[in-house]
């Protein structure tokens, strides 16, 4: 039975990204590179230690899930990088279920396709060598025809409320994960960029703080237009600002890298937004990524509002230069 390699340079074909494609399954093999777009996830394992975590984790696999047109695959025991490392019995186990709680909480169900052992490896546990059998999972998750999903939110179809759809554009850092952050979560910044840790769901956009994917946030209001995502501590959930909200205001991140443009408009395009937030860096001005993403817009007929981000760090003449280029738009 022939070996596959996912990632084998020389053979171009074999680029697999699922655990099903592969021949035989061991150790030694890899899949090709986890992909920010796409309805594949790979995952080590799954945890939800507390509610933001598990909050990430469903807006994450409501992100697959809309690239799959309702349909997304979880590799479980599987690296970012495609090597497949394995996991125990009892954290599969636990990644199973925490994975069936995230498919619950957006209307949809889990098959496991497979499960297969990599065998027995050693592992240091409190300081004793312990040998320990690792497998890895590939699971299906799919969305039940009967709900709704705006953003990472499960709403059912007798749930009613006045929803507007907003879309966030501009270049790369002119704040706008930032600036959703402290909209969302009531967070203020401190001016490193901590803010926009609580969206950020990618390990290298957490280090370079550059968005590649398209993520969403939620801003709920009640009856009387009270703002219903920081009325207690522990934040509440996306979820449970839905169930209790009058009007939604679902926000999608776009990605400012110009590298990222095909992004940028899948997500425009997917969202079908009623407002463009055009944000714009009071240091950096309007620029030609900027001046794009709002012609764009513009040609798709989306009203825009200009948000201007960082003032308190220019001068009033500079604003006013923005101001003036924004007119000439």
């Amino acid at each position: 039975m022939v070996k596959a390699q996912a990632n084998d340079p020389g053979d171009p074909n074999q680029r697999f990204r699922r655990l099903s494609d592969l021949v035989y399954i061991d150790r030694t093999c890899s899949l090709t590179n986890e992909i920010d777009d796409g309805n594949i996830e790979y995952k080590l394992k799954l945890s939800d230690q507390n509610p933001q975590r598990f909050q990430r984790l469903v807006t994450q696999m409501n992100f697959r899930l809309l690239e799959g047109n309702g349909e997304a695959f979880y590799m479980i025991g599987v690296n970012d990088d495609g090597s497949l490392q394995g996991t125990s019995a009892e954290l599969l186990d636990k990644s199973l279920t925490t994975l069936k709680r995230m498919a619950d909480a957006l209307g949809a169900t889990i098959q496991i396709i497979l499960k297969v052992s990599l065998g027995f490896c050693q592992a240091d546990c409190h300081k004793r060598l312990t040998s320990s059998e690792r497998f890895v999972c590939e699971v299906a998750v799919r969305r039940i025809a009967n709900t709704i999903s705006f953003g990472s939110v499960l709403v059912s179809q007798q749930h009613t409320f006045q929803e507007v759809r907003a879309v966030m554009c501009g270049d790369v850092g002119a704040g706008k994960t930032t600036l959703l952050a402290v909209l969302t979560h009531n967070y203020l910044d401190d001016g490193s960029g901590t803010a926009r840790t609580r969206i950020l769901r990618h390990k290298h956009e957490l280090e370079t703080g550059r968005t590649s994917s398209v993520s969403y946030e939620m801003l709920g209001f009640d009856e009387q237009n009270n703002l219903l995502n920081d009325q207690c501590d522990p934040r509440p959930t996306a979820t449970e600002i839905a169930s209790k909200a009058s009007k939604i205001v679902l926000i999608s991140d776009l990605a400012g890298g110009e590298r990222f443009t095909s992004t940028t408009l899948s997500g425009v395009a997917r969202h079908f937004p009623d407002w463009s937030i055009e944000v714009v860096s009071a240091i950096d001005g309007i620029n030609q990524t900027g001046v794009a993403h709002f012609r764009l817009v513009t040609e798709l007929q989306i009203p825009t509002v200009f948000a201007v981000t960082k003032v308190d760090l220019c001068s009033g003449d500079e604003l006013h230069k923005i101001s003036r280029r924004q007119s000439q738009l």
